[in-house]
């Protein structure tokens, strides 16, 4: 079943409002392919289908009032069998204003009625404890709403008022981040110190586990430059105050650069553990004329570091992926300009799921 065929018989079985366009469960990592959004219970309740690379899932989103309590809607949903099991484990993430819960499937979309008893499962937990909406603006709790606007993707009732309030305000923050300078001078060296430290642990970590044994992990030694990446551009922009793009373009950089110096490290070492040079895997037992074997050796994978990253088939790969990963930095979390200014998109009543319907599936 395709995914619109999929959503429409979901939202008719539900009785909601099928969205297809809808971004509530897009992220940095994933991609929302629509939703169905109604409301049960005084819940506003969105289901979608959701991709993550090569891995899918259906989201379940269930939004009440804000000042709900939190752990105490934690606790109750977390000792549920659903979210306990590790085959096909759905996962749980619980905030002030809502619920979002993930059911990974790899080929098969779960069946409707799995999904809404899945649902109403949520549900019984978490009536009486979470909040349900009152027709109120759920910002300043004054004016009455009854349309649900989708606030960068995420269903709620907000009024006029509060999403211009919020706009501007949102706008007066992007005026001050944009004016913000940015502290290169300190910012550049932490991230050149980043780089070292991250290539360092990554060359001596995987000397550790694969050097001088002919063993081979392409995968591993391909996204790791998204940990390096990760390490580099955090540290560089916190240091910096802001993410600029020149501040990307120097991420980038660093995070090849410091990769590679990890993987001219596991050549070196590959190098010596493999072709019987006498030196210690342990590296706090070297003797000096251990030190000097292996700046010898560094110094001639350094002059030839082309040569062998450039070894192989896989090796290649392994190269397009470093290029990949640290190219993709401005798209991550941790390098990704940040967005200030929510969208609004009003989507006018939704329906109401009956208690008939739920004791149907129940």
């Amino acid at each position: 079943m395709g995914n619109l065929s999929y959503l429409d018989e979901l939202g008719k079985q539900m009785g909601f409002s099928v969205l297809p366009n809808a971004r509530t469960f897009n992220s940095d990592y994933q991609h929302g392919k629509g939703i169905v959004l109604g409301r049960q219970d005084g819940y506003l309740v969105a289901v979608g289908l959701i991709a993550t690379g090569n891995n899918k899932s259906l989201g379940v989103l269930v939004r009440y009032r804000s000042g709900s309590p939190r752990e105490a809607i934690e606790t109750t949903l977390k000792d549920l069998p659903v979210f306990k099991g590790f085959a096909g484990r759905k996962t749980l993430k619980v905030t002030n204003g809502g619920v979002a819960a993930a059911w990974p499937y790899a080929f098969k979309k779960p069946t409707i009625e799995s999904v809404l008893a899945f649902v109403d499962e949520i549900l019984s937990h978490i009536r009486g404890v979470a909040l349900p909406f009152s027709g109120k603006c759920e910002d300043c709790n004054s004016h009455d709403v009854a349309d649900v606007t989708l606030m960068s993707g995420i269903p709620g009732y907000h009024c006029l008022s509060c999403q211009s309030r919020m706009t501007a305000e949102k706008m007066r923050a992007a005026e001050e981040y944009q004016n913000r300078p940015a502290n290169y001078l300190l910012g550049v060296p932490v991230g050149i110190l980043a780089a070292a430290v991250a290539g360092t642990a990554w060359g001596l970590l995987i000397s550790a586990l694969e050097a001088g044994t002919n063993s081979w992990t392409p995968k591993l030694h391909a996204i790791i430059a998204i940990g390096v990446g990760g390490l580099v551009a955090w540290t560089m922009f916190k240091v910096m105050g802001k993410i600029t793009l020149v501040g990307q373009g120097i991420a980038i950089f660093l995070t090849l650069a410091g990769k590679f110096w990890g993987d001219a490290l596991f050549y070196t070492l590959d190098v010596l553990y493999g072709r019987g040079a006498h030196i210690s895997v342990n590296l706090l037992s070297w003797t000096a004329r251990d030190f000097q074997v292996f700046k010898t050796c560094l110094n001639l994978v350094l002059h030839h570091f082309w040569v062998f990253k450039l070894y192989g088939f896989e090796r290649k790969l392994v190269l397009a992926g470093d290029l990949a990963f640290a190219f993709c930095l401005p798209w991550f979390p941790w390098g990704k300009i940040p967005k200030f200014v929510p969208t609004f998109e009003s989507v006018g009543k939704v329906p109401e799921r009956q208690q008939r319907q739920l004791g149907a599936h129940a």
